[in-house]
């Protein structure tokens, strides 16, 4: 069930904050623990450092991981820990802003069969460019000049971009597109994430299954025919979007967005929504309101989403989402959506008590400069370090294994 912000509701949580100024943090709904279970660890994937610094992690349906780099190029990680280069781009992508860069990967839902993926990158005005890419007659080199643009969306500043694409259950493919500017103090008239005259701050459904042309409007879309809106747009409200994925089991959305000075969030989708969600910045943070909201843009207050879970600034700044576990290896993981923070340096899962609560739980304590995480084909997770230039796939601590011993008693056989 959604829970929502809304003007009496702000008026509530404004007396509450004056009482409780001084907590450190909130989390909307939820408990947090210091346990470090599930017992988990990283380990890396391969020994090929990434200088160019990994942004996202894809997989094409087969056995191979892909990771972006910022810099523009996008590496094939082997199955024997070899790494060969896919596709280099830097020549059309600004990525000296530190939100820069090539932001995100996809690859076709009919991938196998006519070898389309999808970028998601800063071009060298600095605007967000969303393009299509082919394979060559070589599955591991793809073809530089089959670029197709799908969107050139202008940005304003050098920050807050999103860049993600994921697939939903329902087909369509879903694009994660920053508000575009470096945020100021009064007046800060940003208002791009509530214009619906504007992509940017907004999440963005689109139909690619029709090869003949780049996209098509899904005919549901929630402002298809609303006058001056984009029918492009899903839902919005959003500032950074740093990661979203759907929950392969339930449908649902997990999507993180980060904040300005105080708050992170994680925001939940329901797997039978028909969009239109209002996640409410700029006039909300978190769970409060903004002090310094775009001239008349929050007056009145919008009615908005509230995060399923926000936690505060300090030695956190900027969350890094990431999956919902529904792989197979790790069965102590199942059910835990698991997302870092990238100044933090650290791993955390949330998993809900089924009546609209939230625990965390610390699973790694450190990784530096968490960027991004990334699911194979089989639901096994990985996380990568911007800096570091290493990808990690995701394991659980296991005690070592007792030698066995001479039994006269029969093995069960499952059933």
């Amino acid at each position: 069930m959604k829970r929502y912000l809304t003007p009496i509701m702000t008026v509530l949580l404004l007396a509450v904050a004056a009482v409780l100024a001084a907590s450190a943090a909130y989390s909307a709904a939820s408990t947090t623990t210091p346990l470090t279970t599930p017992d988990v660890s990283i380990e890396p994937v391969t020994a090929h450092v990434f200088a160019g610094g990994i942004t996202d992690i894809a997989d094409a349906g087969d056995d191979r991981l892909f990771a972006t780099e910022k810099t523009g190029r996008i590496q094939i990680i082997h199955p024997d820990g070899s790494v060969t280069e896919f596709l280099d781009i830097s020549d059309r992508i600004s990525y000296f802003g530190f939100q820069q860069g090539l932001l995100g990967l996809v690859f076709h839902a009919n991938y196998a069969g006519n070898g389309y993926f999808y970028v998601h990158y800063t071009n060298s005005a600095g605007d967000s460019q969303i393009s299509r890419f082919s394979v060559t007659a070589d599955p591991d080199v793809a073809d530089p000049n089959s670029e197709v643009s799908l969107f050139t969306i202008p940005q304003n500043w050098i920050e807050n971009y999103g860049g993600d694409m994921a697939y939903g259950p329902d087909g369509y493919l879903y694009l994660a597109v920053g508000d575009g500017k470096v945020d100021s103090y009064p007046p800060y008239e940003n208002n791009n994430a509530q214009d619906l005259t504007t992509l940017a701050g907004k999440i963005l459904r689109i139909d690619v299954s029709n090869e003949a042309v780049p996209y098509t409007i899904p005919p549901d879309n929630p402002f298809v025919g609303v006058p001056d809106a984009q029918d492009a747009i899903w839902s919005y409200g959003l500032r950074n979007p740093w990661r979203f994925s759907f929950d392969r089991l339930t449908g649902e959305m997990f999507l993180s967005d980060v904040g300005q000075d105080e708050w992170e969030e994680v925001n939940l989708q329901p797997a039978d929504s028909t969009g239109g969600e209002n996640y409410g910045w700029p006039c909300f943070e978190g769970n409060e309101v903004h002090p310094y909201p775009p001239t008349g843009a929050c007056d009145p207050l919008p009615t908005a989403v509230a995060p399923i879970f926000a936690y505060g600034h300090g030695a956190t700044c900027a969350i890094t989402g990431g999956f919902m576990y529904r792989g197979s290896q790790y069965p102590v993981l199942q059910g835990h959506y698991l997302y870092a923070d990238s100044c933090a340096g650290k791993i955390w899962s949330l998993s809900s008590d089924g009546m609209g609560g939230w625990t965390q739980t610390l699973l790694v304590d450190s990784i530096s400069s968490p960027s991004t995480f990334g699911e194979d084909e089989d639901g096994e997770l990985y996380v990568a370090s911007l800096f570091g230039g290493t990808l990690y796939r995701i394991v659980e601590n296991t005690p070592p294994t007792a030698t066995p011993t001479a039994s006269n008693t029969p093995t069960p056989s499952s059933t």
